[in-house]
């Protein structure tokens, strides 16, 4: 089976997750009260406004957005933790390894999540201790559809993987077709009665001398013996549709119009 983070690197993958997080990435954070009649009027307040600048000390505020986006497309879940000063306002907000944590429930229905930290992990000094839990009231949890638990989400790229596997598949093989100077491979044909060592020895004198970067050159055949070149099959000729099909499996999961990433 392909990794992760191989299959991540397929381009339009690739391209489906890094067009929705960066968009999203651009849009600003936007802090709003509700008026007396029911309407919400954009403000500012020194409590929350700052943190909405600037979530941490390493990133800017589109980059935390993108990070969010991408824990969240490829995982399924995105967790944020809080930071809070001495008198309680949060003032710090860190997009966890979503691997790294993990949901707990209670007996009586508290939800909590255990987070394991290392060096990293983007949980801060303030917090030391491995395999601390903390309630959720401590934890921004963003979740995808939540198919087989409501605090396990399941991301868009579980539906993309197979399509993504399989085109990459299909591009690994054409890297070894055209590596090997866009020639099939073939049959060689010996005549009846040769023993197992001489057709050994003719296989390997072969591969050494007409196959890789030695591809093209002028082989002699004696004794009878035929060289059958492999045609191309009908589903080659037909790679980019296959392509080009799973192309749009892919986009599918992720909403995205497959015009919107180059294809089509």
């Amino acid at each position: 089976s392909e990794r992760q983070a191989d299959v991540l690197t397929y381009p339009t993958l690739y391209a489906c997750i890094s067009r929705i997080a960066s968009d999203i990435g651009k849009l600003p954070f936007s802090l709003r009260e509700k008026r007396s009649g029911g309407t919400w009027i954009e403000t500012e307040s020194p409590a929350y406004s700052p943190v909405l600048r600037k979530p941490n000390a390493y990133q800017t505020a589109a980059q935390f957005r993108e990070q969010w986006m991408l824990a969240k497309l490829i995982h399924g879940n995105a967790y944020v933790l809080k930071r809070r000063d001495n008198r309680g306002v949060v003032i710090d907000l860190y997009v966890l390894d979503s691997e790294r944590v993990m949901p707990m429930v209670s007996d009586s229905g508290a939800v909590y999540y255990q987070l394991q930290t290392d060096k990293l992990n983007t949980i801060p000094d303030d917090y030391p201790a491995q395999n601390l839990i903390i309630p959720a009231s401590e934890i921004i949890h963003d979740r995808c559809m939540t198919i087989h638990h409501p605090l396990i989400g399941v991301p868009p790229i579980s539906a993309a993987s197979w399509p993504a596997v399989k085109n990459m598949k299909i591009m690994r093989n054409a890297t070894e077709f055209f590596g090997n100077s866009s020639q099939p491979g073939g049959i060689l044909t010996a005549p009846a009665g040769m023993s197992q060592k001489d057709l050994d020895a003719i296989e390997s004198y072969w591969n050494e001398t007409f196959s890789g970067q030695n591809s093209g050159r002028v082989g002699v055949i004696g004794a009878d013996m035929k060289f059958t070149g492999f045609a191309m099959k009908s589903v080659d000729a037909q790679m980019i549709e296959h392509m080009r099909y799973s192309d749009e499996q892919i986009c599918q999961p992720f909403g995205i119009p497959p015009f919107k990433i180059g294809i089509g």
